[in-house]
């Protein structure tokens, strides 16, 4: 904030003015003011000399910005980068716990969270800083599906998706399967995967199985023969489930009365039924002979 002018020569006597304004004597003179200084110089002789010399102030402060990105499950790594202005640029970091001091640089990469800050240093000792945080977002979406059954009369259930909202939705399930949206519809039994994505890239899985209830097989049963009037009793055995007869082969009208006097010949039907399915019916059919006059 202050420079020596100093005279040279052998004179007696050295005067020192600034814009006609005395401010000083003696071969040295600090100044802290800008401006063209004269020197008069006076010798033993009496003759004077003069000389100028012109004092500038170099106090331009340096300018610094600092910039950078953030962390994620798919950027491990950004640059922290300082755009300054100024000559003679030297660089002074500050870094967060972690991070190693890059020294005199303009710009570096980092994979730490945290603050960092810099200090700019021109060449005429003017500073500027600045500071930028290094942001993270490493936060994990969820998702959860649940597994379905198929009962024996569906042909297709519906997978949904719950979870973190914002998401991506990746399926892949049997036979090539594959899907983008939060819910699916599918026809095939097996293993069901889902993979959701955050926009900051990370991700979670969940997955579900979709199963399919089988039809009970067809019981066993045989046919009957009797004489007209005489009394049968209708029977099946069933592997799993429970035996239920039937008058029609539509199934529409279930017989409540399996013990009955055949009057005539006639087809019931009989299935295997459980609390989701039916199996296919099995005929027995019922044939009535003519009542003959008994023999004397």
């Amino acid at each position: 904030n202050s420079v020596t002018l100093k005279a040279s020569g052998n004179g007696t006597k050295y005067e020192w003015s600034l814009g006609g304004t005395r401010v000083g004597e003696g071969k040295e003179l600090a100044v802290t003011a800008a401006g063209i200084y004269t020197v008069t110089v006076t010798y033993a002789n009496g003759c004077t000399t003069t000389a100028q010399a012109e004092v500038t102030i170099d106090n331009d402060k340096p300018t610094v910005i600092l910039e950078t990105g953030k962390l994620t499950c798919l950027v491990n790594k950004v640059t922290v980068a300082a755009a300054a202005t100024g000559n003679g640029i030297t660089y002074k970091w500050t870094v967060p716990a972690g991070a190693t001091d890059p020294g005199n640089v303009a710009g570096f990469e980092t994979s730490v969270p945290g603050v960092y800050s810099v200090e700019v240093i021109s060449s005429n000792g003017c500073k500027a800083t600045d500071q930028v945080e290094v942001q993270q977002d490493t936060s994990l979406p969820t998702v959860v599906v649940e597994d379905k059954v198929m009962s024996c009369g569906e042909t297709e259930v519906t997978l949904t998706a719950t979870g973190t909202t914002g998401v991506t939705y990746s399926w892949t399930g049997p036979d090539g399967f594959t899907g983008t949206t939060k819910e699916i519809t599918v026809s095939n039994p097996g293993t069901y995967k889902v993979v959701v994505t955050s926009p900051n890239g990370c991700s979670a899985t969940d997955e579900a199985k979709v199963t399919k209830k089988d039809k009970p097989e067809s019981p066993v049963s045989g046919p009957h023969k009797v004489c007209y009037g005489e009394e049968i009793t209708l029977s099946a055995t069933c592997s799993s489930g429970t035996v239920k007869w039937y008058s029609d082969a539509a199934l529409t009208q279930e017989l409540s009365q399996l013990t009955f006097s055949a009057q005539q010949s006639k087809t019931y039907y009989a299935v295997c039924t459980t609390p989701d399915c039916v199996s296919a019916a099995t005929e027995s059919v019922v044939t009535v002979t003519p009542d003959f006059p008994a023999p004397v």
